[in-house]
C-alpha cells in the first residue's frame, strides 16, 4: 500500500477527474519507477495490473472492474494510452498526461494578490507547528524511522512480487495452455505458500518441479492435459497425480548400437561355455 498519494487538484479540475481518478493517475505517473516496461510496436508501455492498483490504493479502489473503467476513461481523456496485451494492462502517459506535476505560476500569483492576509495566517500556523516540533524533538526521529521502515518494507514487498513473477513466467512457458494468466499468477503465489508450509522448498525448486512435471505429462500425452487450464492445474495440485503408463515397448530392451558386447541373437551360437556341469539344471543338459 502506498504511504502517501499526491493529487494535483488544479489538474483534476482542468481535466475533469474525480479524487479516485486523481489518485490513480498519480500512481500511473510514477509507474516508470516500479512497473515492468513492455515494448509494444516500438512504444514503451508499463504493465500496471488491476490487482496492483487495488493493493496500492485500497482507500480508492476495491474492484478490478472499476480500475479497468478508469483506465479506459483516462485513455479517452487523452491522458494515457491504454493497451490490453496477453492478459496484461499496459499504460503509457501521453504528452498531456506528462504535465501532471506542472503548475501555473501566474495562477498562484493571482491567488496570493487577491488574498494578501493568507500569508500571515500561514506564517502563524507554521510558527505553531515549528514550536511544537522544537518541544518534541523525538517526533522527527520517530517519523524518519517510520518512513525508512515503510520504504524498506515496500522495497522488500516489491522485490518479492518481482521474484514470483520471474519464476511464474518460467512456469507459464513450460508448455501448458496459455489462458487466464492473471488468475494463474495469483494461484501460483498462493499455492506455493501452501505447498511450502507443508513441504518446505525454495521457490526455484518448486518452479522447476512444476516445469519438469508439465514436460513429462505432455511427453506421455496424458489425456486432456493439453487443454487443462494452468489455474486448475495449480489449484488442484495436479503435479501429484499419477503419471499415465509409458507406451508399450518405449525405451525397453534398447542397447546402444556401438556396444561391442551387444547380443544380436547369435552370441551363443558355436560357443563353448566353460561352466561346471553340476551347476546346469538337468533338463537343460
Amino acid at each position: 500500500m502506498r504511504y502517501s498519494t499526491y493529487i494535483n487538484n488544479q489538474k483534476c479540475l482542468d481535466w475533469g477527474l474525480n479524487a479516485n481518478q486523481g489518485a490513480l493517475f498519480d500512481l500511473l505517473n510514477q509507474a516508470v519507477s516500479w512497473a515492468k516496461p513492455i515494448n509494444l510496436h516500438g512504444q514503451v508501455f508499463y504493465w500496471v495490473s488491476r490487482e496492483k492498483v487495488i493493493e496500492e490504493l485500497p482507500l480508492f479502489y476495491s474492484k478490478p472492474d472499476t480500475v479497468y473503467r478508469h483506465f479506459k476513461e483516462l485513455d479517452e481523456k487523452g491522458l494515457v494510452v491504454y493497451q490490453k496485451y496477453d492478459d496484461m494492462d499496459l499504460i503509457a502517459l501521453t504528452e498531456k498526461g506528462k504535465t501532471w506535476n506542472e503548475f501555473d505560476l501566474h495562477a498562484v500569483s493571482n491567488i496570493s494578490d487577491s488574498n494578501p492576509t493568507l500569508g500571515n495566517k500561514s506564517e502563524s500556523a507554521r510558527k505553531q507547528i515549528r514550536n511544537s516540533s522544537d518541544s518534541n524533538p523525538t517526533d522527527k526521529y520517530i517519523n524518519n524511522k517510520n518512513t525508512k521502515d515503510h520504504i524498506k518494507k515496500t522495497s522488500q514487498k516489491i522485490a518479492k512480487a518481482e521474484k514470483f513473477e520471474f519464476h511464474f513466467e518460467k512456469f507459464w512457458s513450460a508448455g501448458m495452455r496459455k489462458v487466464g494468466k492473471e488468475q494463474a499468477l495469483k494461484k501460483f503465489k498462493s499455492v506455493y505458500e501452501s505447498y511450502n508450509a507443508e513441504y518446505p522448498t525454495s521457490l526455484e525448486d518448486f518452479t522447476q518441479m512444476l516445469i519438469d512435471d508439465v514436460a513429462k505429462r505432455l511427453r506421455l500425452k496424458q489425456f486432456g492435459f493439453d487443454n487443462l487450464h494452468p489455474s486448475t492445474y495449480l489449484n488442484n495440485w495436479r503435479w501429484l497425480d499419477d503419471y499415465p503408463q509409458e507406451p508399450a515397448g518405449q525405451n525397453m530392451g534398447k542397447i546402444p548400437s556401438d556396444d561391442e558386447f551387444a547380443d544380436n541373437g547369435t552370441w551363443g551360437v558355436g560357443r563353448k561355455l566353460n561352466v561346471d556341469p553340476s551347476l546346469i539344471p538337468e533338463y537343460l543338459r
